[in-house]
């Protein structure tokens, strides 16, 4: 009884569907019209039944029974959408574009693989999608029948494992048993021209592209294996199946790539097809226009609409899981950290101070492409100095994948830094998978790159003070850090009179320093020099003077190391009640020095002050602050 009510339904709609979008004015004047198809059947803002008839005719040919076929069916889903069969209504869908892609494939359609067709195709999809009230997100252009590179397939249930490949084997889809919870799945691959690099990311991308969909991806309900035969030129274990994804980043969508996790084989994939199942003939009764014929036997034939599979040879190629489907590609998970300039400058500074050069380092892909976004953190591995104020501080990579610290402060002796990178692009996510599967991106060498510099002398000879000169005993109280110098001058040592009287003393013409005649002979010259250091470690200080002198640190008064020592410790001595070390005869280096005990220091700035007294015929003056070795 059901069988026939629907035959008989079906005849009236299906005959005022193909006159409807077949004629015009082509109708004679006494033609009875046809009963009109209830518009309330499909729901609002999807193509009414009309333009959809106008798309069967547009899409089939006039001759032969496809085209009545096709209205036919979608008289069937109209009825059943108008009878609360939902679900039947969607079944039948997936049979009418299943049936409509294998005219499609076989170049039977009006307009064969031209973009038009595909173009209507697309249309005529995404409005019976809507018509059933199956999600459009993700429909896609038909690929041309004619590339080897193409599939265009409904995928209907099965309790076995299905793949998909393209004739060419390059592309392909397994679908494992029960893997939708729709009637079936319309599965579309497409080649993408390589030359377009389609992946929405800067690491480097590999060959060929694929645009692969499944639709409706709101049924699919287990991931799907989507596999590629790479042109790598050999296996590259670190290219891994990535495709386009919009992610939001700081709220703001932007796009980016989601690299999959390893899946197992697909049968076919790099292969080439050795044989296959020829496709049963589907919904072949109407081929001479036999509405009756074609009513009778709709439910039976509708209900042998599954393909079987063709089965391929070869098995290889890249494989990732996947729920969601856009372009595919391989995508390479390693970059590479250099120095940057690589290799980098020996360098050296006193220790206290900064090197010229902070340690910089630059990304690349192995292809040399600049890559950004990439978490460098350069650390301080030995002497004790400091980066960017701290041990360790991370930076990113710009535009051009460089990433440079703001600054590496030494200490004395050898120094050494390290930067290892870490890959932080947020538009590079990563699909779930199995525990441990290879997905991250790495960035090699995965323990980092060093740099290495030589802390001299904290204060060397020859350094730059502020100083003044005046009377004995002038400005007392000039060494306290907060002391106000606003009006004192700024010069380099040594300080001293240079030879006089006959008077001839050899490091007035030492090699390597200019002699600054600022201090007058019979005055105190007063220096002042903040240094920095970046921990609090033993320093010494030497001194060479001409003829007496009080050193302070932060304000403390130093006592000399006694016994003075060297071939002029005899003309030395301390003077406990007024501090100073008086010296006869010319300056000498490497004989008067003061150890700072650690109480006296600070991490961060410190002050030495100097005063220096002359006493009459010449004047000498310089000193140097070093770290104390370890003994």
């Amino acid at each position: 009884m059901w069988r026939s009510l629907v035959g008989g339904c079906l005849t009236a709609v299906a005959a005022a569907l193909v006159v409807t979008a077949c004629s015009s004015d082509s109708r004679s004047p006494t033609e009875v019209a046809p009963p009109p198809v209830e518009a309330s059947i499909v729901p609002s803002g999807c193509p009414t039944v009309g333009q959809t008839a106008s798309m069967i005719v547009a899409l089939y040919p006039a001759r032969g029974g496809e085209r009545l076929l096709a209205t036919v069916t979608y008289a069937a889903i109209l009825l059943y959408i108008n009878t609360r069969h939902q679900a039947d209504a969607r079944t039948l869908v997936f049979r009418l574009l299943d049936f409509t892609l294998q005219q499609f494939n076989a170049g039977k359609l009006n307009g064969a693989g031209s973009l038009a067709t595909r173009q209507q195709l697309l249309a005529f999809e995404t409005g019976l999608y809507c018509t059933v009230g199956l999600p459009t997100t993700g429909l896609t252009l038909p690929g041309d029948p004619g590339n080897p590179g193409t599939v265009n397939k409904v995928v209907f249930p099965s309790g076995n494992t299905q793949n998909v490949v393209t004739s060419d084997g390059n592309a392909g889809v397994q679908l494992p048993p029960n893997s939708f919870n729709t009637p079936a799945v319309v599965v579309t691959i497409s080649v993408i021209p390589d030359a377009t690099h389609p992946l929405n990311t800067t690491l480097d991308q590999y060959g060929p592209f694929y645009d692969v969909k499944v639709s409706p991806e709101s049924g699919i309900t287990s991931n799907l294996t989507v596999g590629l035969c790479l042109d790598t030129g050999g296996d590259i274990s670190t290219v891994l199946l990535a495709h386009n994804v919009t992610q939001t980043v700081n709220g703001t969508p932007t796009p980016g790539i989601e690299i999959l996790p390893p899946a197992g084989s697909i049968s076919g994939l790099c292969g080439v097809q050795s044989s296959s199942l020829s496709p049963r003939e589907i919904l072949h009764f109407a081929t001479h226009g036999d509405m009756g014929r074609a009513t009778r036997a709709l439910g039976s034939a509708l209900a042998d609409l599954v393909l079987p599979e063709n089965a391929y040879a070869g098995s290889g190629g890249k494989t990732g899981l996947a729920k969601s489907f856009s372009p595919f590609g391989g995508v390479d998970t390693k970059v590479y950290l250099t120095t940057n300039p690589n290799p980098f400058p020996a360098q050296s500074a006193p220790a206290g101070s900064a090197v010229a050069n902070p340690p910089s380092a630059r990304v690349l892909t192995q292809l040399g492409d600049s890559v950004a976004s990439v978490n460098v953190t350069f650390s301080v591995t030995g002497g004790g100095g400091t980066i960017g104020g701290n041990s360790s501080a991370t930076v990113g990579t710009d535009v051009h994948g460089v990433a440079t610290a703001s600054a590496w402060v030494v200490n004395a002796g050898p120094n050494s830094a390290q930067a290892v990178g870490t890959f932080a692009d947020p538009t590079v996510t990563f699909a779930p998978g199995s525990p441990g599967s290879q997905q991250t991106v790495s960035v090699d060498p995965a323990a980092g790159v060093t740099y290495t510099a030589t802390g001299g002398d904290v204060v060397p000879y020859g350094s730059s003070y502020l100083f003044l000169d005046g009377p004995q005993g002038h400005d007392a109280g000039f060494e306290a850090p907060g002391f106000n110098t606003a009006n004192w001058l700024t010069g380099s040592g040594p300080f001293g009179s240079g030879d006089q009287g006959g008077t001839v003393c050899p490091l007035n013409s030492e090699p390597g320093f200019t002699l600054n005649h600022s201090w007058v002979v019979g005055t105190d010259l007063l220096m002042r020099k903040s240094f920095p250091l970046p921990s609090v470690v033993p320093l010494t200080i030497s001194a060479a003077i001409d003829n007496d002198i009080q050193i302070f640190v932060n304000g403390n008064l130093l006592t000399p190391d006694l016994p003075f020592s060297g071939p002029d410790a005899g003309n030395y001595s301390f003077n406990a009640t007024t501090g100073f070390v008086t010296h006869e005869n010319c300056a000498t280096k490497g004989t008067l020095t003061f150890s700072v005990p650690t109480g006296f220091l600070v991490a961060g700035q410190n002050v030495l002050a100097i005063r220096a007294r002359d006493r009459g015929s010449v004047n000498y003056v310089d000193a140097k602050v070093s770290v104390t070795p370890t003994q």
